[in-house]
């Protein structure tokens, strides 16, 4: 049994989000070709997929002295592997002016997510989809490449193909029972995703996709819903998850509540 969080105050879940992300990102960071730097300061991510959220950096926590030497490592890191790449600043974030630095050094600020989290024991699951949808945990190799494909095409992010792909099947099924993946299928074809992270006191969820064809159907809410009952069948308490302004009423429906927000810095160039 994990030892689940029992605080629910609004301090120790925006902790708990922040947590979580930092495991998601030190898991990916265990594939065979990945660069992981995981320290008191900051955890440091290179997967090689050319898409933001996988790599960058995360929980940073550095002095004013440092601030500006480990800006200018990090841009000289990820530019010398010719990465696309974010710098994920939440509440908890340090220094004070961290973001201000961020700027100087020529990085905006081109996305936000939610911080977000739920109370296992008091969701939704009243949730209405269509009735040949099968939700299908991913459990050998080829339904793992269905699985990554389709977030590809949820995400609508060509450029994630093939190298999100190949990170993905490098974290084979059965090696990683921390790690789940659901591959949801409508008249027998795969439109939609969902990961779960059974963290050290959390469950994250990650990698919540529909493909276009089949949204608005109430799918992405029922695959993350089987997520979320499988975490509070292994002994969760809460569930946390960073979502986009387009996700938000999906998570809202099925009980999360909003208690962060999470930008995402990049470089200009």
């Amino acid at each position: 049994m994990p030892q689940t969080l029992a605080d629910l105050s609004s301090t120790s879940l925006i902790t708990a989000i922040e947590a979580s992300l930092r495991e998601f990102w030190k898991n990916w960071g265990s594939a065979p070709h990945s660069e992981l730097y995981d320290g008191l300061d900051m955890l440091r991510l290179y997967t090689g997929v050319p898409y933001p959220f996988c790599n960058g950096v995360v929980c940073a926590n550095l002095s004013k002295d440092c601030l500006d030497p480990t800006i200018e490592a990090t841009l000289m890191y990820f530019g010398e592997r010719h990465a696309t790449w974010e710098w994920t600043v939440g509440p908890q974030a340090q220094p004070a002016g961290l973001e201000a630095r961020l700027e100087a050094y020529g990085l905006t600020v081109c996305g936000k997510s939610i911080g977000m989290a739920i109370d296992l024991h008091a969701m939704n699951e009243n949730i209405l989809f269509p009735d040949d949808v099968v939700i299908q945990p991913v459990g050998d190799r080829q339904t793992l490449e269905a699985w990554a494909n389709t977030v590809v095409a949820g995400f609508e992010s060509p450029e994630l193909f093939p190298t999100f792909v190949d990170l993905e099947c490098s974290l084979e099924c059965g090696r990683q029972p921390s790690y789940r993946r659901y591959l949801g299928l409508l008249n027998h074809q795969p439109v939609a995703t969902s990961a779960l992270f059974l963290g050290e006191t959390v469950a994250g969820i990650y990698c919540v996709s529909t493909v276009p064809a089949a949204r608005r159907q109430g799918i992405g809410a029922v695959i993350t819903l089987a997520a979320l009952r499988e975490a509070r069948a292994m002994g969760y308490r809460v569930a946390v998850l960073q979502a986009s302004r387009m996700g938000r009423d999906v998570y809202q429906r099925l009980g999360f509540q909003e208690y962060s927000i999470l930008r995402s810095y990049r470089p200009t160039v």
